[in-house]
């Protein structure tokens, strides 16, 4: 190992460094990703930035300890068993019997695990397998690279090499939203006309709007910040407001006993849906109403 300018740690420190690329990558396709999907308007507020500057550490340290494992589990013995390989059958050490090993590896791995879980071998399985092992690759191979002494200094140009992956994928993913590629979500555009009809929470809450105005509530669920209480019901009035835009328009119903009388859509054309907020309007807990079929 030292005659290729590569020992334990200049292997551990690439294998770290590659890993976390990957999970940066990772994050910024689950963020992509995320803006398509159908969500409510909760934007940046105090509670969610204090929550963010909390997880955003532990999520960090997390990640380390399991790189740390993936790198003592998989990637480094790959290297080494890749060598152990080409020095077994007296042929040239290639890049080939790391991806090898790195490819097989991991199912032994995650079939003890599964095992050890109480979980027969089956889909699910090879399905962690492949995920393992497409996560390994990269960092084995690229540990197979010479530490200092070959020009270039890999660490450096790997390092480089990574935050241009990233940031060009996070240029990519936000060029892909902002011209259409990728269609961001929004509300569905509304009109009096949808919002009339017989809204329902899928178990005893629904509110009836009515065209000209008035509403009626029965078994509409209530809460004590997050805790449900008794519902309400009774006879009201309702209210829309179109707004400038789609993220602005809002619904009001007002039914004595009822707490909830600001309202917000989501969901899509073909199937609007109102909610609001249970609790602290900073939180993301909703409480949902779909229209029903006429």
């Amino acid at each position: 190992m030292a005659g290729r300018g590569r020992n334990y740690a200049w292997m551990l420190t690439m294998s770290l460094l590659v890993l976390g690329f990957e999970a940066l990558l990772g994050l910024v396709a689950v963020m992509v990703w995320g803006a398509t999907l159908e969500k409510a308007d909760v934007g940046p507020n105090g509670l969610a930035l204090v929550g963010l500057a909390v997880f955003l550490p532990v999520a960090a340290l997390v990640g380390a300890v399991a790189a740390a494992v993936l790198s003592h589990v998989v990637v480094l013995p790959a290297v080494w068993l890749g060598d152990a390989l080409a020095r077994l059958f007296r042929r040239r050490p290639g890049w080939w019997w790391v991806l090898l090993a790195a490819v097989a590896l991991p199912l032994p791995v995650v079939a003890l695990v599964e095992w050890r879980n109480g979980h027969g071998l089956g889909p699910a399985t090879l399905a962690r397998w492949a995920l393992v092992a497409a996560v390994a690759v990269p960092p084995a191979l690229l540990c197979r690279l010479r530490g200092p002494g070959r020009g270039g200094a890999p660490i450096g140009v790997v390092a480089l090499w990574g935050v241009g992956a990233v940031v060009g994928a996070g240029l990519f993913g936000g060029v892909a939203l902002a011209t259409g590629v990728l269609e961001s979500y929004e509300p569905p555009r509304v009109s009096r006309e949808v919002l009339t009809g017989t809204w329902s929470d899928g178990e005893e809450g629904v509110l009836v709007l009515r065209p000209d105005g008035t509403a009626t509530a029965t078994g509409v669920a209530q809460f004590d910040f997050e805790e449900r209480v008794a519902p309400c019901g009774g006879e009201g009035t309702w209210s829309f407001d179109p707004g400038a835009g789609t993220w602005e328009q809002s619904i009001e119903i007002v039914v004595p006993g009822c707490a909830q009388d600001d309202w917000q859509l989501m969901g899509t054309s073909e199937r609007p849906t109102l909610y609001s907020y249970i609790g602290d309007p900073d939180s993301v807990d909703l409480y949902e109403l779909t229209r029903l079929d006429d």
